[in-house]
């Protein structure tokens, strides 16, 4: 059992015992009788309040016991990931990403990159290899052509670059039958 577990069910005994003693305080000592005193109310009646105070005793434990329970469902349901290493914990041990999704959700894993990171890294290559060949102004002009295609000029092709990380599976070569070995 979970530590949370134990917790209600601790939690749900001490309430239960509550409830016997407000019955055994009654039942002994007369405690409603001394609680409201000899004066004749209409909630005077000690069996009346034994069970009132006997149900609500009863209502706040269910409560919080349903409290706890949701609770632990939710965070059942969490996935703790590191910031830094952008790995998740499984266990004792912390796995990549593509690990978990793999093997824990059964998810079949691609890498890619997004639009953004893909502009980017085009407009710092542009830059970069304006700044390596500085030439002439026709030099220039061909680079911005290049670069700013206008209607007419066919766009550029899409860059896919493969991403490795420690998470991915190296493939191993099988000798086909046209290569030699």
């Amino acid at each position: 059992m979970r530590r949370i577990h134990i917790a209600i069910l601790i939690g749900q005994l001490l309430s239960y015992l509550l409830i016997v003693t407000f019955i055994f305080a009654d039942a002994t000592f007369g405690f409603v009788e001394n609680l409201v005193g000899e004066e004749p109310t209409l909630f005077s009646n000690t069996y009346f309040i034994s069970a009132c105070l006997v149900g609500l005793v009863g209502a706040i434990s269910i409560w919080i016991s349903f409290f706890y329970i949701r609770k632990s469902e939710a965070m059942r349901d969490w996935i703790v990931l590191c910031a830094w290493t952008q790995r998740v914990k499984s266990g004792n041990r912390w796995i990549s990403i593509t690990e978990f999704l793999s093997d824990y959700l059964g998810l079949n894993v691609s890498h890619g990159m997004s639009e953004e990171v893909v502009e980017e890294m085009r407009s710092e290559i542009d830059s970069n290899w304006r700044k390596l060949h500085p030439g002439s102004e026709e030099q220039e002009a061909a680079i911005n052509q290049v670069s700013e295609p206008n209607d007419s000029a066919e766009p550029r092709p899409e860059v896919k670059m493969p991403i490795s990380g420690p998470g991915r599976k190296k493939r191993s070569r099988a000798p086909r039958e046209d290569r030699v070995i």
